[in-house]
């Protein structure tokens, strides 16, 4: 498959030159003769995602990703497609959403992925109340961590690690999307971010929650200090990213509050932002410091591997009333009798009577062991048998002196 889109123009304003309309395709079209459109999923910089049902595979539900054909002759644009192509074809694991197909004709080109019935991790923590439990941020954070381990063990640097980069599955799992600016793994510094060009949007929030076209590449909210100063970048950076997410979705709000991209740099660069242990008092220590090596500015001195993050994670302990977390990371559930509150993620338990233990085993097993007897004790009694008489004399005394 050809999908090395090249590059006939220089660049310009993407936001402006290379958009999809809404309109480009209604519920009921077909996309290829192949791709029946469900419903419109998500809007981009460059690009509209469809719901749509794969009519050669028995109504697959697939996410289209559609953007106009001339995109390819831009020179970032077509180079955000083949980025998000090849890490897409390279990397085949659970928390990582599937690649598919690759379709192009003279008003577009698609890109065809596994559709997660769901929603993305900053709509999912907003629908929990604007946090997470500690359980479920660790929950989430391990998956994200399996499949951020997949994509650096191919060679690949996300670079747009984010919550909305994260989709979260109406079953709990958890998919890393969107390999616009995933880049090798090479360590090389990129072009020097130019602050002064955001510095004084109107629309500074959110922007620092938007990924930029310009020489900011990523989303600087979850940018590392190093890419920010020296525009170096690697693995590490990543897992900068997670830990920031791990931040927001515990805490409810980001680690640094400052709503300009200036002061923002500054303060990754030079600032200090409180531990979750020092902003929640109920957080566990271990957690905490987890969290803030995951951020550490030195990337020296931040985890180097994802596995590394994984792994501690799962020794984490947690003591709380609903158990303990064990070191494989299962949650070691007590028996909980009546109803409990999980609200919060504690959950209140009743503890269970010995006395009822034993009646509810006498229940399950003993009776039918004494329905069984009974039965045959019947049938021997009813036949008519040489020994019956002599048996049926014993079984009437037997039964008499136990009381029945």
């Amino acid at each position: 498959m050809d999908y090395n889109y090249k590059l006939m123009a220089t660049k310009d304003n993407v936001n402006n030159m290379f958009k999809v309309s809404k309109n480009s395709f209604l519920p009921g079209d077909m996309m290829w003769d192949r791709y029946e459109v469900v419903e419109l999923l998500g809007e981009g910089a460059s690009a509209i995602v469809y719901k749509c049902y794969d009519r050669d595979l028995s109504d697959l539900a697939v996410a289209v990703k559609v953007f106009p054909a001339n995109v390819a002759e831009d020179d970032v644009s077509a180079q955000r497609i083949n980025r998000e192509l090849r890490t897409s074809f390279s990397v085949d694991h659970p928390n990582v959403a599937r690649f598919y197909n690759c379709l192009r004709d003279e008003k577009h080109i698609a890109l065809v992925m596994e559709f997660i019935e769901g929603g993305t991790l900053d709509n999912y923590i907003i629908k929990q109340g604007g946090k997470l439990s500690i359980t479920e941020t660790r929950f989430i954070l391990l998956q994200i961590a399996e499949g951020l381990n997949a994509i650096h063990a191919v060679g690949t640097v996300h670079r747009d690690l984010k919550p909305a980069n994260v989709l979260i599955s109406n079953d709990g799992g958890v998919k890393i999307t969107d390999f616009g600016l995933a880049k090798g793994a090479l360590g090389l510094p990129e072009q020097k971010v130019k602050v002064e060009e955001l510095s004084g949007d109107s629309n500074a929030e959110q922007l620092l929650r938007t990924t930029s076209a310009g020489d900011c590449v990523g989303t600087p909210l979850y940018l590392s200090p190093e890419y920010l100063e020296h525009g170096y970048i690697d693995e590490r950076s990543d897992i900068y990213a997670l830990g920031i997410i791990a931040y927001e979705m515990y805490a409810g709000f980001e680690p640094f509050e400052s709503k300009s991209f200036v002061k923002l740099v500054s303060e990754k660069i030079h600032g200090e932002c409180p531990t979750l242990k020092e902003i929640i008092p109920s957080c566990p220590q271990d957690f905490s410091d987890i969290i803030q090596m995951a951020m550490s500015k030195d990337p020296e001195e931040r985890y180097q591997y994802a596995l590394d993050f994984q792994a501690d994670l799962k020794e984490m302990k947690i003591d709380s009333a609903s158990g303990a977390i064990d070191r494989e990371g299962n949650l070691k559930s007590k028996r909980i009798s009546g109803v409990h509150n999980t609200i919060g993620g504690e959950v209140k338990e009743k503890e269970e009577s010995p006395l009822l233990g034993v009646f509810s085993n006498f229940l399950i097993f003993g009776l039918p062991i004494l329905a069984v007897i009974f039965a045959i004790v019947y049938i021997l009694m009813t036949q008519e048998l040489p020994f019956m008489d002599d048996l049926k004399v014993f079984l009437y005394d037997f039964f008499w002196k136990l009381g029945f």
